[in-house]
């Protein structure tokens, strides 16, 4: 008999698509999660995973990816 742990096959995988670069907003130019959903996902239940995925789809628009990665405006201080 083997001694193995059983795992829950309708655990819902991570959208990670091995391009993992976070902009200056934190979101990754992969999979367009936030680094906190990214370190987070292990202990997320399969409904928390889910509300995430509902969103991805309106990140990876070319709008709404830039808006999540571009840098913030630079206000006062040095001029050049």
């Amino acid at each position: 008999m083997e001694n193995s742990v059983k795992t829950n096959a309708s655990v819902i995988d991570s959208p990670c698509t091995g391009i993992c670069e976070l902009g200056p907003g934190g979101f990754c130019s992969g999979c367009f999660r936030h680094i906190d959903e990214i370190v987070a996902w292990g202990g997320l239940s399969n409904a928390e995973r889910e509300l995430i995925l509902a969103e991805l789809p309106d990140r990876r628009t070319p709008r709404d990816s830039t808006q999540y990665n571009e840098e913030p405006e630079r206000t006062g201080g040095d001029t050049e």
